[in-house]
């Protein structure tokens, strides 16, 4: 059975890996094959806070990481410690010619989006982010946060002795949060 961290390292791997070579250059050799080109560069932005958080962050560079090593890709990341930081590190990643860039979190939503419209030749994948306009060079993932609070709250129901669940959440501006909390 696939824990929730495990589904997500596989959506990214699959997300970073199939879209790199759905969008590769024309001409470019499969992988696995000796080639001139050079390796594509994969960027990752964090949402606020740290790429080692033991959540979102971490998983999409896990992710990043691993469906770099299945391309032949080179992968970096940049923290976000403000939401400031956001559109100052997409557009590092676009002065360095980065071929994808991983942007973490609902709040980057708008700005990749926005991005991904100014750069059509860079692939975007926003993580936990349900992109309102379809754009050939953006993929937003959505993890179905509801199914992992369901689980959790069956498992925690059949395990309390007092019959009494309680939940533990951040902030409701975080739709993720709520759609645990919901299911």
């Amino acid at each position: 059975m696939l824990t929730i961290k495990s589904w997500w390292l596989a959506v990214l791997v699959v997300a970073v890996a199939g879209l790199a070579a759905a969008c590769s250059r024309p001409g470019a050799t499969p992988v696995g094959e000796q080639s001139d080109d050079p390796p594509l560069k994969i960027g990752v932005i964090t949402a606020v806070g740290k790429v080692d958080d033991r959540s979102f962050n971490q998983l999409s560079w896990e992710g990043a990481q691993q469906g770099a090593a299945a391309i032949g890709g080179d992968v970096s990341y940049l923290e976000s410690e403000s939401e400031k930081d956001h559109e100052k590190h997409i557009n590092t990643y676009v002065e360095r010619d980065a071929d994808v860039i991983v942007t973490v979190g609902f709040a980057l939503g708008e700005a990749t989006t926005a991005a991904a419209k100014n750069h059509p030749d860079m692939i975007f994948i926003g993580v936990d982010q349900d992109q309102t306009e379809t754009l050939p060079n953006l993929a937003g993932l959505i993890v179905p946060s509801d199914h992992a609070g369901f689980l959790a709250g069956a498992l925690a129901g059949l395990l309390t002795q007092s019959n009494t669940v309680a939940i533990v959440l951040g902030t409701d501006e975080i739709p993720p949060v709520v759609a645990f909390k919901e299911g």
